[in-house]
């Protein structure tokens, strides 16, 4: 499993099932009111398309993504 610590800003990541790979752009805090307000995300770059995209920072670090070395 991966951890908090290899998040570093503009690092490389690889999702397998989808074979898309990705950069770390950094990490953001969710400020929506309710249940997940101050939940801690990550913000990552499509290397592809150029969209960005936020996910949840326990989902990110399950395994989903792999970094590159």
């Amino acid at each position: 499993m991966t951890t908090i610590e290899e998040l570093l800003p503009w690092t490389c990541w690889h999702h397998p099932k989808t074979g898309n790979y990705y950069t770390v752009i950094g990490m953001a805090i969710n400020s929506t009111n309710g249940e997940i307000n101050g939940e801690l995300g990550v913000v990552y770059l499509d290397q592809v398309n150029g969209e960005l995209y936020y996910r949840r920072l326990d989902e990110f670090l399950d395994g989903r993504f792999v970094k590159i070395k």
